[in-house]
């Protein structure tokens, strides 16, 4: 006889077993914060009780290699089991990488305990350890994305100067707001103009907008 997957009652964090409970000194399952563990947290737990509830359940799955996403249920079990983790998503769309890590998560948990999972997830250094971390991949993030935003204005003011010089055929002027900087403009009279806060292309800009009208 087909078995039902279980029906998942509450979209938080609670769980009826109050055995399974995610401390504050635990790494996330997918590394990636927000709604997005949140969701993975929810399917975990749903997929525990399942297992709870279906002890003599033997789910399998099978994957491929150096593919990661991608986990695909082999027989009834592990369908039913699935379904049980992607209904406990509630109003989010489970990816299949969120689906596969949970997937994971539960087979090793089946295998081990809850208990070694918690040791296992637990971080060395406690929730400091895991602020800190946070606060350190921001923050290479934040650079890496100011690199891009300074990489992308050279550009932009490398091909401002170019069509300021040999389309317009523009001179470069001394700036009346600041003597030490100096702008493609169409005439030095034109240039100081520019006050402080005005971006030094302003001119070229409004050149591009002028050709494109």
């Amino acid at each position: 006889m087909k078995r039902q997957a279980t029906k998942v009652t509450t979209l938080s964090l609670e769980t009826s077993n109050r055995k399974y409970r995610f401390g504050a000194d635990m790494k996330e399952i997918s590394g990636f914060g927000g709604g997005y563990e949140l969701c993975c947290r929810r399917m975990l737990l749903a997929g525990l009780e399942w297992l709870d509830a279906h002890p003599g359940a033997d789910p399998k799955y099978h994957g491929f290699r150096d593919v990661f996403g991608v986990a695909l249920e082999d027989n009834q079990d592990a369908r039913d089991l699935s379904a049980c983790v992607v209904a406990a998503a509630g109003e989010y769309s489970p990816s299949g990488a969120q689906h596969q890590a949970v997937v994971s998560a539960l087979m090793w948990i089946r295998q081990n305990s809850w208990e070694e999972y918690v040791a296992r997830m637990t971080h060395p250094g406690g929730e400091a350890g895991i602020l800190r971390e946070k606060l350190e991949k921001k923050t290479a993030d934040y650079d890496k994305l100011w690199e891009r935003y300074q990489s992308a204005d050279r550009e932009c003011a490398k091909r401002g100067a170019i069509i300021a010089e040999r389309v317009l055929g523009w001179g470069k002027f001394p700036v009346h707001a600041n003597d030490q900087q100096s702008v493609y403009a169409p005439s030095k009279a034109t240039a100081r103009e520019l006050r402080l806060g005005d971006r030094l292309s302003r001119f070229v800009d409004e050149a591009i907008a002028e050709m494109e009208g």
